[in-house]
């Protein structure tokens, strides 16, 4: 190996080192600064300097002398602590975290190649030193300013929710300590911090938490691997999983076969003797009379046909038993495989909870209150995918607690209410789903201020209360008096809500004046493999999360009712909004209901809201993997993924959140529905693209909108389809595509007699001024960039061009 790829090799082994220090640095001085008992202080010093002196170590071994130095400064910090020739104060820890900062930071710039800014750094060196020696520091606070994309929720990047291990570093100090390394909580934990510098103590009574025992780092039964293998082992799995579903459609179409093999070998069995017979009678037929040979073979045949028969369906029996065992055998084998790699995937759900404490300690010394943070269900296992995406939203959810819910310690006082005020963070698990509550004991949502939000912008006003909360997941929504670098901007809770829909979740609301709130979040434990109700609805196959199903009813037409300009179904008693799934999804309804029609529903549950959407019928309910719609289309209304059926066709996943609000925005069940519908139903388009998944995709939206719809691979496939073809109303297509691109199709299009008129419509990523230029100069008709996707706008620009 060169030096070059030594040093990346070791480069890369550092700044995973690295994250591991910087990470339980952090907690030990949380903990450190809550104020242990003498024991768990010994122990915590001790592991704080065994994790400087290691990072020093490592850091010298890639000549990263800046952060080499700062960790020789934390670690005659924690000498100092440990010989108790200096004390722990908030200000001296507000200093080591803002130390602990600057070496992340340092770690990030390079992790991304950039050049290690050194001032941060620097700066700190001295205050450090003078720390040590028990010397007042200038500004006796943090001198490294923390990044603010890392006190910003929802705009800042998810920590890495990886659980790394640490590395003895290549070279260095060969003989140091290689430091412990531990998530941030197992089950519980807490932080308190309180708004007079002071670390508060457990009150009394109150049990001291217990001592935390770190694992060992490393050992022989550990290996590090890569993200990007588990990832590919796990779509691996995923595939073995459809080739399990496509077996067991064969052992169904194997059973099929041999009824029809068994009826066939009894209707033959039945007109055996008969023919037989009439062969052997000489008053038969006169051929057969002048023809003994033929009569014979006759004979011969027709004994020899129901042998056939019987020697066939034992066959196809012992097929159909061998390929049932070859089924179970992969469907155990597929399960174990696909369970291994979930296991291999899953994380405390504490990892993402990883900035919380850290985020509530600044934040109440920002705002000067008393918040005490309460972590519970660290221990249970979830996805590293769903950790990943939860982190910010939780983050977010935790600081507007702090920042808005939580009143200052002046009006809990008044109010007679306990301080610390206390912010809960709480994981369980719900079938599937993880069930996260974050809840605070401060002062409720102020819907007075909500009801005026909405009149200053002129926006409706909620009939109830339950309506109103929901009100501030509106984008731009804000209910605070001023605009911080914390919060009031308006940008937040919508993009939370979102972030949470695109993971298949949840968000609800509970709030109670003067209380307290709780947001109720649920999410499944794993994004890859969910079980799934199919059903069909306006011709098409659909996919809905068995998790948001509640059950399947049948009612009658004349059942449904309008209610404030809604309509709903009673059904058991209680009215329940109700909506055809087919023209929610902008499709044709296959059929058109009569006053007494029955009518088959599936009951949409999201959080508290339930709505009932009319069906075609049920396909039936598996296990599926889930594929996302991928880079080139980034967003799709109401649909959050994909999976392949067992005939090869796509099914799209649906988005119950986005669903249930879809019909609540209007598009109900009228209780006569019209008999006239303008969709278009005879033009047919033709798709072109090179990607099989977008193909598919732009084919279910058209097809989904009443058109008829062919695919071509390329360029070349789709300019010879129209050779061969005279009825195609438009043409779809994507640009990068080989053999032929999109602008050279729209040339060829141009350039023909027949077809030079036709309207094209370019799908294309590229989205450079010279790029649209170039689709104007081949002939295009419109040019929409996959980046900003929207179905709505390809079926608008289709409905203007065709007329």
């Amino acid at each position: 190996m060169d030096k070059a790829k030594l040093l990346e090799r070791l480069m890369a082994t550092f700044l995973d080192e690295l994250d591991d220090h910087v990470r339980s640095i952090n907690e030990d001085l949380l903990t450190l600064e809550k104020g242990p008992d003498e024991d768990e202080r010994k122990e915590i010093l001790a592991r704080l300097f065994r994790a400087a002196h290691s990072l020093k170590g490592a850091a010298r071994a890639v000549d990263q002398q800046p952060i080499e130095r700062v960790c020789h400064r934390l670690e005659e910090v924690f000498t100092g602590l440990r010989e108790r020739s200096i004390e722990v104060s908030p200000q001296l820890c507000s200093l080591m975290l803002s130390a602990v900062d600057a070496i992340e930071a340092a770690g990030v710039q390079l992790r991304e190649g950039a050049p290690l800014e050194t001032d941060s750094l620097a700066g700190l060196e001295d205050p450090l030193e003078k720390a040590a020696r028990g010397e007042p520091w200038q500004g006796d606070a943090s001198p490294f300013e923390e990044p603010a994309e890392k006190e910003r929720a929802v705009e800042a990047t998810p920590a890495d929710a990886d659980t790394r291990q640490a590395e003895a570093t290549a070279a260095g100090d060969a003989n140091q300590d290689t430091p412990n390394s531990a998530p941030v909580s197992s089950a519980s934990s807490e932080s308190v911090v309180s708004d007079d510098s002071r670390p508060v103590a457990p009150a009394a009574g109150q049990e001291v938490a217990p001592k935390r025992r770190r694992e060992p780092a490393a050992s022989l039964a550990t290996v590090r691997v890569a993200e990007e293998k588990l990832d590919s082992l796990l779509a691996q799995a995923g595939e073995l999983l459809v080739a399990r579903h496509r077996v067991e459609g064969r052992t169904t179409e194997a059973e099929t076969l041999l009824d029809f093999v068994t009826a066939w070998k009894a209707e033959w069995l039945a007109v055996e003797r008969t023919l037989g017979s009439l062969v052997r009678n000489d008053g038969a037929d006169p051929l057969l009379r002048r023809s003994p040979r033929m009569a014979a073979r006759i004979e011969h045949v027709v004994v020899q046909n129901g042998e056939f028969l019987r020697r066939l369906e034992r066959m196809l029996d012992d097929f159909k038993q061998d390929l049932v065992a070859d089924a179970r055998t992969l469907k155990h084998a597929s399960t174990a495989v696909q369970d291994d790699v979930h296991r291999l995937r899953m994380l405390p759900f504490s990892e993402a909870c990883a900035g919380l404490e850290r985020a509530v300690r600044d934040l109440s010394n920002t705002t000067g209150k008393q918040v005490r943070l309460q972590l519970e269900g660290g221990d249970i296992q979830v996805d590293r995918a769903v950790l990943e995406q939860i982190s910010a939203p939780l983050m977010h959810l935790v600081r507007n607690a702090v920042d808005h819910g939580i009143e200052s310690s002046e009006d809990r006082r008044a109010a007679g209410k306990p301080l610390p005020a206390q912010v809960t963070v709480t994981a369980s698990l719900r079938g599937g789903q993880v069930e996260v509550v974050v809840a605070d004991d401060g002062q409720g949502l102020n819907l007075d201020r909500i009801r005026q939000k909405l009149r200053d912008r002129n926006l409706p006003e909620p009939r109830d209360e339950k309506q109103l909360v929901q009100c501030i997941f509106l984008p731009g929504f804000s209910t605070a008096s001023i605009i911080t670098d914390v919060s009031g901007r308006g940008v937040g809770m919508d993009v939370v809500r979102n972030q949470l829909e695109a993971l298949r979740g949840t968000i609800d609301i509970e709030t109670k004046p003067g209380e307290g709130t709780r947001f109720v979040l649920s999410v499944p434990l794993t994004l890859t493999t969910i079980a799934a109700l199919f059903v069909e609805a306006g011709g098409r196959t659909y996919a809905l999360p068995s998790s948001n199903v509640r059950e399947l009813v049948r009612f009658d037409s004349a059942q449904i009712r309008t209610a404030h300009g809604r309509s709903v179904a009673i059904l058991g008693g209680a009215p329940l909004p109700v909506a055809s799934l087919a023209r929610t999804l902008g499709a044709v309804e296959s059929q058109q209901a009569s006053p007494h029609t029955r009518l088959l529903g599936v009951i949409v549950t999201s959080g508290a809201d339930e709505t009932v959407f009319t069906l075609d019928d049920v396909v039936g309910e598996r296990e599926v993997v889930i594929k996302n719609l991928g880079p080139r289309v980034r967003r799709v209304p109401l649909v959050s993924g994909a999976t392949i059926l067992r005939s090869g066709r796509i099914a799209l996943l649906l988005n119950a959140p986005q669903l249930t609000r879809a019909a609540s925005g209007g598009q109900f069940l009228s209780a006569m529905p019209s008999q006239e519908d303008d969709r278009p139903t005879s033009h047919r388009l033709l798709v072109v693209d090179d990607s099989m998944t977008t193909r598919a995709l732009m084919k279910s939206i058209l097809e989904s909108a009443g058109y008829n719809v062919v695919g071509a691979v390329d360029g070349e496939e789709a300019w010879e389809r129209l050779q061969n073809e005279n009825d195609v109303s438009a043409v779809v297509t994507d640009v990068d595509m080989p053999r032929m691109d999109g602008f050279a199709l729209t040339q060829a299009i141009r350039n023909s007699q027949q077809w030079k008129k036709l309207p094209v419509v370019l799908v294309t990523a590229r989205d450079r001024e010279e790029d649209r230029a170039l689709g104007v100069r081949s002939g295009a008709d419109a040019y929409l960039v996959k980046s900003t996707f929207d179905q709505n706008q390809v079926l608008e620009t289709l409905e203007q061009l065709l007329g």
